[in-house]
């Protein structure tokens, strides 16, 4: 085995803090994540997550706990990406009847809310295939991280199209310059796409400001008035 020389192991040492310094940080940027997943839920009139259905991880495979064991099941196909839940992360708001429904005994419409964490653009904004490829990720200072809203309202009897998984991986909605869109389908259900970046969301005020946006654009498009509290 080759002897590891002076310059190698410096130039290993100074990669073992960076990446001891990224953990920490990243704790830190997760960490205020679920603060303002919960502040925007409350804000949104929305019961806690922890109650309902909770979230999903995109952009790679999550880890797989084995049935009989309390291990994750590993395999030498596994991405680094499979590791890292904070890179794209939906969290999932949950359900609740239009104003109408909630004073009457007779259905009507019924919306739905997620919040997709984008951490990081790199990929979306480039023109790669291969989610694996980082060296070639939109440079960092040219990259953005987003929070993006899916909104879904749907008729009485009709079922949800509800596709975030496909939205995770589209560069159309993930790119930094996206910002918004509405479509209403064939079914009946009205769809919203609204993306702010993180900064929005420096403190209570601004989250406020960006949220009574999304609620502006919610009511012209979709109809409804959500409630800001």
């Amino acid at each position: 085995m080759e002897n590891i020389n002076q310059h190698q192991l410096d130039n290993f040492n100074e990669a073992m803090l960076n990446v001891r310094r990224a953990h920490r940080l990243i704790y830190q940027y997760q960490r205020r994540m679920i603060d303002l997943i919960d502040f925007i839920r409350q804000k949104l009139d929305f019961p806690p997550i922890y109650n309902g259905v909770g979230g999903w991880k995109h952009f790679s495979d999550p880890l797989y706990r084995s049935s009989k064991n309390d291990y994750f099941k590993l395999s030498k196909n596994n991405w680094a990406w499979d590791f890292l839940c904070s890179y794209e992360f939906e969290y999932y708001l949950g359900e609740k009847f239009t104003k109408e429904r909630a004073n009457s005994s007779e259905s009507s419409e019924q919306y739905a809310i997620s919040l997709l964490q984008i951490s990081d653009t790199g990929y979306f904004d480039s023109k790669l295939d291969n989610r694996l490829d980082v060296d070639n990720f939109i440079p960092e200072e040219n990259s953005a991280s987003k929070l993006l809203f899916y909104f879904e309202l749907k008729p009485k009897q009709k079922d949800w199209i509800w596709d975030v998984k496909s939205i995770a991986l589209s560069k159309r909605y993930c790119k930094s310059s996206f910002t918004h869109c509405h479509k209403t389908e064939e079914c009946g259900n009205k769809r919203i796409l609204y993306a702010f970046p993180m900064s929005s969301f420096i403190n209570e005020e601004s989250t406020i400001l960006a949220l009574q946006e999304f609620s502006s654009y919610v009511e012209k498009y979709a109809g409804i008035s959500l409630t800001v509290l």
